[in-house]
């Protein structure tokens, strides 16, 4: 087994200007592996020395690899899984490289003292190349195997802010942002591998298969658009109010759905702030409100009807209906948090406690769920009932000793969670049968 890698990485930032400077990177990387030694209860070498009692010679395997007709020898020929150590190292042979190529570029400009413009993209390619085979006259395959394949991911990510800073007085400052994003994830993959064997012996070529070979390619494609903004205000470095609001637009999602909404608002109150007492006995003390939502998409293809490759047949491509049954109606998935919580410090911060209640409301949860076959599907995506999670967490933070030299912290991590489940049975019912009468129309 080999492994062998290169990285090769290159960045320069300058100031073009008072107001303008930029950032560009790129890094590349290139891995070749050879060999790869299989996992768990795979075909390897390794794994057959594991099964292989104690009394086999392993010099009489290395020796003895095959007979004078080239079929492979091993220890025990009744069972396909048991391969000569050596003749999995020498014959069984694997190989793949992958290739990576990494960028990123931004802009900033200053347009005044505090109002600052953003500008930023990056690219992230992944080529991911292999091949297989299965040693012609081996115990597992006696008429061996080849297989090839690769992917391609490829991630392109956009984004810009504007930021403003100001205050109104010695007391109140804010800071407003407003940005916007784009995300483009492609996916792309291929795969060949002989059915029956070799038809040549010793050729190691997808054209060389008994039957005609097995092929087939995926191509997947989603795009996520957003828009948001986001704002501080804080009153003597003491009480904060931070409001964001986002907006994505889903390429995943039903196109009457695509777009969803959520917001959030949080503040906390640094009460200490307020006290006049001994800091080296109650040091620091803040509470905190919180509330959010969150939304969700879902992997490409779940919305409509999609008909991979199924084999052939006298020589003829077959294509059958996915056995997922699509949602047509599909909903955004929403999460909605509300958190308060508190800190307190005592002793220079020696001593400290962190509480913390949550509850958490999920809707229209994004799940496969198993349907009977007699529908034609296996399995079919819904949007699941209410899913609430409610509950405490307490962090107990000390420092029992602390020298010049030496410093030991020692924190306690209390929590528990109360998870409920409510599911309309029916309305899931309903998005399955309504999925099925579109598709017999």
């Amino acid at each position: 087994t080999t492994l062998n890698r290169t990285n090769l990485t290159a960045r320069t930032a300058a100031m073009v200007s008072d107001r303008i400077s930029i950032d560009v990177g790129v890094t590349y990387s290139n891995q070749l592996a050879k060999n790869r030694l299989g996992l768990a209860n795979s075909f390897s070498a390794p794994r057959n020395y594991v099964m292989m009692p104690r009394n086999i010679s392993a010099a009489s395997l290395e020796n003895h690899q095959m007979d004078a007709a080239g079929h492979e020898q091993t220890w025990y020929t009744n069972w396909n899984w048991m391969n000569n150590p050596y003749w999995s190292v020498n014959y069984d042979l694997n190989e793949d490289t992958r290739d990576r190529l990494l960028g990123i570029a931004s802009v900033n400009y200053r347009i005044q003292d505090n109002l600052n413009l953003m500008v930023r993209t990056n690219a992230d390619i992944n080529l991911f190349q292999n091949n297989d085979r299965e040693g012609y006259n081996s115990i597992s395959n006696s008429l061996g195997s080849y297989s090839k394949g690769w992917s391609n991911e490829k991630q392109y990510q956009s984004d810009f802010l504007l930021s403003f800073t100001d205050s109104i007085n010695s007391s109140i400052t804010y800071s407003a942002n407003v940005g916007g994003s784009t995300l483009q994830k492609e996916s792309n993959s291929y795969s060949a591998h002989t059915d029956g064997g070799l038809a040549i012996p010793y050729f190691y070529s997808i054209e060389n298969s008994v039957n005609r070979p097995i092929v087939s390619n995926y191509l997947s494609k989603r795009r996520t658009n957003g828009l948001y903004a986001f704002g501080q205000v804080a009153y003597k470095e003491f009480l904060y109010l931070d409001i964001t609001a986002r907006n994505d637009w889903s390429s995943t999602l039903p196109k009457d759905a695509r777009s969803y909404f959520y917001p959030s608002v949080s503040t906390g109150f640094v009460f200490s702030e307020l006290m006049k007492n001994d800091k080296s006995k109650f040091t620091f003390g803040k509470v905190r409100l919180s509330w959010a939502k969150v939304g969700r998409d879902t992997d490409p293809y779940r919305a409509t009807f999609s008909y991979p490759t199924a084999g052939s047949f006298n020589g003829a491509t077959m294509y059958q209906l996915d056995p997922t049954l699509p949602l047509l109606n599909l909903k955004p998935e929403i999460t909605s948090n509300i958190e308060a919580g508190t800190e307190l410090y005592f002793f220079n911060r020696r001593i400290g406690f962190d509480f913390t209640y949550y509850r958490s409301d999920t809707k229209n949860q994004i799940l496969p769920a198993s349907v009977s076959a007699t529908s034609g599907f296996v399995n079919a995506i819904i949007n699941s009932g209410e899913i609430l999670n409610k509950g405490i967490e307490l962090q107990i933070k000390t420092i029992p000793i602390e020298k010049t030299n030496f410093k030991w912290n020692l924190d306690i991590n209390l929590a528990h969670n109360r998870s409920e489940e409510h599911t309309s049975e029916l309305q899931s019912q309903f998005r399955i049968s309504y999925a099925v009468f579109c598709l017999k129309k």
